[in-house]
């Protein structure tokens, strides 16, 4: 997940320089402040089976992985 952060970010960053050069310092913070989530979501659903099941299907991430079980909570329910 660590490397798909990366890339993600260094995407993003330059995207932002390529598009609006000013936004240098925002984009700094903006991208330390995912990288803050990103790590938080991971160390809160790093012991969830849901999540690792989800997370192992072809291109399900950790994130997205923890964003379904977040939503659907119960797959029960269906």
């Amino acid at each position: 997940m660590i490397v798909y952060n990366n890339i993600a970010n260094n995407f993003i960053a330059h995207y932002l320089d390529d598009q609006h050069p000013s936004f240098s310092s925002l984009k700094i913070r903006e991208i330390e402040t995912i990288k803050k989530l990103s790590t938080e979501i991971e160390n809160r659903s790093k012991d969830n089976q849901d999540v690792k099941n989800l997370s192992n299907m072809k291109g399900i991430g950790n994130n997205s992985a923890a964003t379904i079980v977040s939503e659907i909570r119960d797959i029960k329910q269906f």
